[in-house]
């Protein structure tokens, strides 16, 4: 592994740099990532509204009590910040993709249009989704733990339906 030179060496000549790689370190780094995510779930819960607009570097940067160069360090754009505070407030809800097995229901989909599908994955997304959740939480005033059952059920309600042979649009209704 090189290292990268500087021009701060004896007699003109390029200096290396040392690489600071030790478990220490990473595990620093790790803290470091970790407060800088907490901060960034911590200020989408103070939003008024699901609006990403205010989860910035330099806002996370200032709750997470670190240098925005720091951030930038560990999130090179904006959406990979969005991304690891959305993972962490799927964590906090109890809601994410584990559960979900699409390949349970893959063999009951065959000769499916592309169409039929991608409609399919999509509601199952949107059901899936951290904002969906939040919205029966803040909106509906449902406890987490009903909240994250709803999603559940309705979940299961559209994979029995596929199991089923039910196709998006299809007229059929359920019967008791």
């Amino acid at each position: 592994m090189s290292t990268p030179a500087t021009s701060d060496g004896e007699g003109g000549q390029p200096r290396q740099r040392r690489r600071y790689d030790s478990p220490v370190c990473r595990e620093r780094a790790g803290q470091t990532r970790e407060r800088i995510v907490a901060a960034g779930s911590a200020l989408v819960h103070e939003f008024p509204i699901w609006d990403w607009s205010g989860l910035a570097f330099r806002a996370g940067a200032e709750r997470a009590g670190v240098g925005e160069r720091t951030v930038y360090r560990h999130f090179p754009t904006e959406r990979d910040l969005h991304a690891a505070v959305m993972r962490r407030l799927q964590t906090e809800a109890g809601v994410g993709y584990d559960d979900l097995d699409l390949d349970a229901v893959a063999p009951h989909s065959t000769g499916w249009t592309e169409h039929e599908r991608r409609a399919t994955a999509a509601v199952l997304d949107v059901l899936w989704s951290l904002p969906g959740y939040e919205r029966l939480v803040r909106g509906w005033q449902l406890d987490p733990d009903t909240a994250a059952q709803a999603v559940s059920w309705v979940m299961g309600l559209v994979v029995e339906a596929i199991r089923d042979g039910q196709r998006p649009g299809d007229p059929r209704r359920p019967t008791a």
